[in-house]
């Protein structure tokens, strides 16, 4: 109420007091948020680490099922670019030359499909206009300015089948 945290930490913070109260424990009994990032950086206790992670809700229920999935590969210092943060790992396998990398990534955390892995290949991870993953693509796609792009990018790699092309080539031309 008098403003002391900025909302994003006072966020946070709510969700540590809601995990506290419901049972959880902080990871090696630590005292303050440094305290605690110092801890979780140390791989051996990723997995403590997770577990309050996932009770404070700071992993998104979406989501844990692929953190879960990467664990052992953090745990091991496996990922791309040594990211510890999915933002971190965004960022890196963004960047044109690590795409390899983050793709042998992917298939080794069966994170993706062999045929999204391909896909992510013959693209080079990008979708029309330069988006990236299927919620920015979906939402370009989905600007009418946009759908000739999106079909001459769905048409040149495959994604639409034959007999469908006709249908859609003649909408358009509508």
């Amino acid at each position: 109420k008098a403003g002391f945290l900025p909302p994003d930490e006072l966020t946070e913070a709510k969700q540590v007091l809601a995990a506290l109260e419901s049972g959880a424990r902080l990871p090696g009994g630590c005292t303050s948020k440094d305290a605690c990032e110092a801890y979780c950086q140390e791989s051996s206790h990723i997995e403590e680490c997770f577990e309050f992670a996932v009770a404070a809700g700071f992993i998104p229920p979406e989501e844990v099922e692929q953190a879960r999935k990467m664990m052992p590969l953090m745990a091991r210092g496996e990922m791309p670019g040594g990211c510890r943060s999915k933002e971190q790992c965004e960022a890196y396998c963004s960047q044109e030359g690590n795409m390899e990398e983050c793709i042998t990534f992917f298939e080794k955390a069966g994170l993706m499909s062999q045929e999204d892995l391909e896909m992510f290949r013959k693209t080079g991870g990008k979708g029309p206009g330069g988006c990236q993953g299927m919620e920015q693509c979906e939402s370009f796609c989905n600007d009418p300015a946009n759908q000739s792009v999106c079909f001459e990018f769905a048409k040149e790699y495959g994604l639409i089948p034959e007999e469908e092309l006709e249908h859609m080539k003649e909408g358009l031309a509508q």
